[in-house]
């Protein structure tokens, strides 16, 4: 994925001996379909930090309108550089980049010192132990499936000084660490509303307020027809 590439490049980047690998399940880099954009600020410092940020903007696709639906189909609100007038230069200036993910990650591999990822990787289990390659100091012992063609893994039975999970939402790592882990019930995260004014979208506290007064009001309906019951 993304975040284990961006983060074996900025290790290799920031520190050049260190001896990175990455175990990426696909066979090869086109094995799935990585259907889906991205949109990156411009002024993505970590982006910068690894070399990508000119590359992109070459790459970027422009887009000039966005809207947001609710679910009924109803406009929730729109901005972009269609409705911005005479600010168009200063949108371009502080926009965002578009481009397909895998555009993003084969960006990313290119950058990699060669043979960084190892291909077809599917982690069976570890276990933390002492390395005595390493004068005994702690580290994690790997252990991967066999591969597709039925061949024993070349890392398996590897040991690493530091196992980091970048599997997603559905990570093996985590769910080898705590097999109990599960869903905390709690959401966090950051949207985006670009140069939406304040008159482009729905004034949610009032939303908020009327539907609580409809709630109570169907309440104290349901309790005055039990009551006359």
């Amino acid at each position: 994925g993304i975040g284990g590439l961006a983060l074996a490049l900025a290790l290799q980047r920031g520190s050049p001996g260190a001896h990175v690998r990455v175990y990426e399940r696909d066979a090869h880099v086109d094995e799935r379909m990585q259907g889906y954009g991205l949109t990156l600020s411009t002024t993505n410092a970590a982006l910068e930090a690894l070399g990508l940020l000119e590359e992109l903007r070459e790459r970027d696709t422009p887009s000039h309108a966005h809207w947001v639906f609710e679910g009924s189909g109803a406009v929730m609100g729109y901005f972009g550089r269609a409705f911005c007038g005479d600010r168009e230069g200063e949108e371009r200036q502080r926009g965002n980049i578009r481009v397909p993910r895998q555009v993003l990650r084969k960006m990313l591999l290119k950058r990699l010192k060669p043979g960084t990822v190892v291909w077809d990787s599917r982690l069976r289990g570890f276990q933390q132990c002492a390395d005595p390659a390493d004068g005994g100091a702690s580290s994690v012992r790997l252990a991967f499936e066999p591969r597709a063609d039925g061949s024993a893994h070349p890392a398996d039975g590897s040991c690493v000084a530091l196992l980091v999970g970048a599997d997603g939402v559905r990570s093996r790592v985590r769910a080898l660490l705590d097999a109990a882990d599960g869903a905390s019930g709690a959401e966090a995260g950051t949207s985006a509303c670009g140069g939406a004014r304040a008159q482009h979208l729905p004034d949610r506290q009032s939303q908020r307020q009327t539907q609580q007064q409809q709630e109570q009001e169907q309440e104290t309906t349901t309790t005055t027809t039990t009551t006359t019951t």
